[in-house]
C-alpha cells in the first residue's frame, strides 16, 4: 500500500474488515459511553443481589447487588484499553529490536536473538504469570506482563523483515549514494518490512485481550472489584452461575465480541497487504500460470 489511507480503503473494501469495523465501533462507542449508559460500576445494593434483568438493571445484579450491564460495559473498555496498549507497546518494542538486529546484524542481531530466545523459550501465560508475581497483580502489572511476552513475536517478524529487506538493490543505492543508515531504514526498509510486522500487531490485540482475560479470570487482573471481563467470569461467578447465569453470559458474549472484531480486522488487515489479492503480485511474461 503506498499510504495508510490506502491501506484503510483497502481494508475496508473487503467484507470481513466491514463486520469488523463495524462491531469494533459498536463496542468502542459503547466503552467510551459506557458511564452515561449505566452509572458506577461497584456501586452495591445488597438487597437486591442476584436479581434477574429489570428495567433498573438491564442485565441483571451480581452477588453484591452490583448492576452487570455496568460492570460489562466498563470490563469492555478495561478490555479495549489494555490490548491496544499492549499490543502498542509490544509492536514498538518488538519491532524497533528486531529491526535493528536484521538490518545490522553481527553481535547485535545475536545478542538480541538470545534475549528472545529466553523469552519465546516460557510459553506466554507462564511468562506473563512470572512478571505480574514480579510487578504484583495490578491493571498495569498486567499490561506491562502482556506486553513483555507478546515482544518476541513481532521482533521475529521484524527481523526477518529487516533481513529480507537489507540487501535488496534499493538499499544498496541508498548506501551507495552515501545516505545514512537512519535515511536508509526510515525510506527503504521501514516501509518495505513494515507489512507483516503490522499484521502481527494487529492480530496481537485480539490475543492480548484474551490474555488479559485469563489473568483476570485467575484474580491477577487487579483488586476484587476490578471491573475486568476475566475478572467476571472467574472469582464466586462460578459458585452462582447456575441459578444467575447472566453473571457469565453477559461477560463472555462481550469478549467473544471483542476478540472476533480484532480477528475480523486482522484478517482483512492481511488481505489488504496481499499482493496477490490486490493484483500488485508481479507476473511473469505471457500471462498468468494455469494450474
Amino acid at each position: 500500500m503506498s499510504s495508510l489511507a490506502d491501506l484503510l480503503r483497502g481494508t475496508a473494501r473487503r467484507a470481513d474488515g466491514r463486520v469488523g469495523l463495524l462491531l469494533l465501533g459498536v463496542l468502542v462507542l459503547l466503552a467510551v459511553l459506557a458511564p452515561a449508559l449505566a452509572g458506577p460500576p461497584d456501586l452495591q445494593d445488597l438487597a437486591g443481589r442476584l436479581h434477574g434483568p429489570t428495567v433498573a438493571h438491564p442485565l441483571g445484579t451480581d452477588q453484591l447487588g452490583r448492576d452487570v450491564l455496568s460492570r460489562t460495559l466498563h470490563g469492555v473498555r478495561h478490555s479495549l484499553v489494555t490490548g491496544f496498549l499492549v499490543a502498542a507497546a509490544s509492536g514498538l518494542l518488538g519491532g524497533a529490536a528486531g529491526l535493528a538486529g536484521g538490518y545490522r546484524g553481527g553481535w547485535l542481531d545475536t545478542l538480541i536473538q538470545r534475549a528472545i530466545d529466553t523469552l519465546m523459550a516460557l510459553p506466554l501465560l507462564v511468562l506473563a504469570l512470572a512478571v505480574v508475581a514480579a510487578l504484583g497483580p495490578s491493571r498495569w502489572g498486567v499490561t506491562i506482563a502482556l506486553a513483555v511476552a507478546f515482544t518476541p513475536i513481532a521482533a521475529r517478524i521484524a527481523r526477518a523483515g529487516a533481513r529480507s529487506v537489507r540487501s535488496a538493490g534499493y538499499v544498496q543505492a541508498a548506501r551507495t549514494t552515501g545516505a545514512g543508515t537512519t535515511a536508509v531504514l526510515a525510506r527503504h526498509v521501514v516501509p518495505n518490512a513494515a507489512g507483516p510486522w503490522l499484521i502481527v500487531v494487529s492480530a496481537q490485540v485480539g490475543a492480548a485481550i484474551l490474555a488479559e482475560a485469563s489473568l483476570g479470570f485467575l484474580g491477577l487482573g487487579g483488586s476484587g472489584t476490578a471491573t475486568s471481563l476475566g475478572a467476571m467470569l472467574g472469582g464466586e461467578a462460578q459458585t452462582y452461575m447456575h441459578g444467575a447465569p447472566w453473571l457469565i453470559v453477559w461477560p463472555g458474549l462481550m469478549l467473544a465480541l471483542l476478540v472476533l472484531s480484532a480477528n475480523l480486522l486482522g484478517d482483512a488487515l492481511a488481505g489488504a497487504l496481499d499482493p496477490v489479492e490486490t493484483g500488485r503480485a508481479p507476473q511473469r511474461p505471457g500471462g498468468t500460470i494455469r494450474g
